[in-house]
């Protein structure tokens, strides 16, 4: 019986520690002041991650401090992720089939930039002879034939010069030209891949720091219940079995 008197201290007890922990969860850090924000740093005890908070006249930020070796460790994962390896197998074949197009559409596209030439070299040699090639007040009189294909250089079409070149030589030179900036394109990919994987990182990172924030803020909660709730019980149980 005596047992049983003392059973509702255990769960006070908890309680009380209970409240003591939500109380000395946050360990704060330093402050900085600036112009016109103040930043200030404090760790979650319960879960050792560190977090920044920025008070600014535009609101209130805050956010967790990542550690750049869970950043790092992170990236690697998801760059060793089967669907990442997936996704870069994809472009190296996509680059893959668009050389092979390019290779198929060299001749039309080398034979289209020669006759370009031709006929550029043409129609300004026929502007030189109409205008004169000499100079004007000490600079060389302008020639659109010559800086218009200047502009446009050789990863284009040039459709002023078009006149009279084969359809099947334009179209394998637009060919040509699609297959060059899809290439180009998926490079930029490639490159950018790094950064994109770092940024994913970063994010699934900070979505994780905000879930074990709720989820062990959630747990304390559920103790604190069972706690009340218990001791509601032996209070209960008490006053049943006092005589009357």
């Amino acid at each position: 019986m005596l047992v049983k008197k003392h059973w509702i201290l255990l769960p006070v007890v908890v309680l009380l520690l209970l409240l003591l922990a939500l109380v000395f969860r946050w360990d704060y850090g330093p402050t900085k002041h600036y112009e016109n924000s103040v930043v200030k740093w404090k760790t979650d005890r319960w879960t050792g991650q560190v977090w920044v908070i920025a008070y600014a006249p535009a609101g209130i930020l805050e956010k967790p401090v990542l550690s750049e070796q869970f950043v790092e460790q992170r990236k690697k994962q998801i760059l060793e992720s089967p669907g990442t390896k997936q996704q870069i197998q994809e472009l190296e074949e996509r680059l893959a089939v668009h050389e092979q197009i390019k290779s198929l559409h060299q001749n039309e596209s080398s034979k289209y930039l020669n006759l370009v030439e031709q006929a550029r070299k043409q129609q300004s040699l026929l502007y030189e002879r109409k205008y004169g090639g000499g100079y004007s007040s000490g600079l060389k009189r302008f020639n659109p034939y010559e800086s218009l294909f200047a502009m446009t250089g050789e990863y284009n079409r040039n459709e002023k010069y078009e006149a009279g070149i084969p359809e099947n030589i334009i179209n394998g030179r637009q060919a040509w030209i699609d297959a060059h900036r899809a290439q180009r394109e998926i490079k930029q990919e490639i490159a950018n891949l790094p950064k994109s994987i770092e940024d994913r990182a970063k994010s699934e990172l900070n979505c994780w720091a905000w879930e074990l924030r709720k989820i062990a803020m959630g747990i304390w909660a559920g103790l604190v219940v069972v706690s009340i709730l218990a001791i509601l019980f032996l209070i209960n149980h008490r006053l049943r079995d006092k005589p009357d």
